[in-house]
């Protein structure tokens, strides 16, 4: 099993979502072409493309 960080596309606002990806293997159907077999789980967490900065002092 391979396990992997994706970054989504940015939202409307310039958000990127992460994500964890599991890769458990793929299959061959009859037909002789290959299935990929992965399963998603959202981190709940986000980038920024253009963060803000704040100003100290």
């Amino acid at each position: 099993m391979k396990i992997t960080i994706q970054k989504r596309e940015p939202d409307k606002n310039g958000h990127r979502s992460l994500r964890l990806v599991y890769y458990h293997g793929s299959k061959t159907g009859q037909n002789g072409s290959r299935a990929q077999k992965r399963s998603y789980e959202p981190l709940n967490l986000f980038l920024y493309d253009k963060p803000r900065l704040t100003k100290n002092g």
